[in-house]
């Protein structure tokens, strides 16, 4: 009977292991926005690189994801949420932990 137990508990953990392998690919130009504030983001997939524009100044920045953390070089660190097709939810990432308060709807133009 233990047999049969643990066996469950190794199939569900490969189960979860493996729906978190899913790998979020950003391509082309998105719209991160909030209450009052949007970013324009231009993500360049094959480059690794991001352009965000927000009243007329452009940044360009390097990015990485590793698992569901958007890592901006010199930028803060978002976790990233897919909740649609082409749609994601950002959270900003704190000391304290991910912020609710800093959460950006990001959605393909």
């Amino acid at each position: 009977m233990k047999k049969i137990y643990y066996i469950c508990i190794l199939i569900m953990l490969v189960v979860v292991l493996a729906a978190c392998d899913d790998e979020i690919t950003l391509n082309g130009h998105y719209q991160a926005s909030a209450t009052n504030y949007s970013i324009d983001m231009d993500f360049d997939a094959p480059s690794k690189l991001v352009t965000l524009e927000n009243d007329g100044k452009k940044m360009t920045s390097q990015y990485k994801i590793e698992l569901d953390q958007l890592i901006l070089d010199h930028r803060p660190t978002y976790q990233i949420v897919k909740i649609g097709d082409e749609q994601y939810e950002l959270y900003k990432i704190t000391d304290e932990g991910v912020s609710p308060k800093m959460a950006y709807t990001l959605s393909k133009k």
